[in-house]
């Protein structure tokens, strides 16, 4: 069994958790944990125990945070001594979708790997799209 957890600054793993279960529809095993200024180190952890203590000792945990260097990121690195809790800063929506949707397909290191390119392909410059898709009907 694999559990996904959204760990950010802000309200934005609320969104990560709303959006994703907008387009895929509601899911079991997402969990949000939000840090603002008020929320204290402890708190976290006691949150993310909390969701451990939810799950059987087997389960694969991928945390999802939002800023390489961020407190928050540099909390949840706390827990990858674990081999079973898998740490991806970054993240965007394209990287989350692709977790959740094939999350018991393939091995979870191939299924990460896979998830972050398809994020990196996700980010393109529209702009420069449509001026080389214009360039091309122009040169026909």
């Amino acid at each position: 069994m694999r559990s996904f957890i959204f760990a950010t600054h802000g309200y934005l793993s609320e969104a990560f958790v709303y959006s994703i279960e907008m387009i895929l529809g509601k899911q079991e095993n997402i969990y949000s944990i939000t840090m603002d200024p008020a929320t204290s180190t402890e708190s976290i952890r006691k949150q993310l125990q909390e969701i451990f203590n939810q799950h059987a000792e087997n389960t694969e945990y991928v945390v999802l945070t939002d800023i390489l260097g961020g407190s928050i990121t540099n909390l949840m690195a706390e827990w990858i001594t674990k081999e079973n809790i898998h740490v991806l800063t970054g993240t965007n929506l394209p990287v989350a979708i692709e977790l959740i949707s094939n999350n018991e397909d393939i091995r979870l290191e191939q299924l990460i790997h896979q998830s972050i390119l398809q994020g990196k392909e996700g980010i393109v410059y529209i702009n420069k799209v449509v001026e080389e898709e214009e360039q091309e009907r122009m040169e026909f």
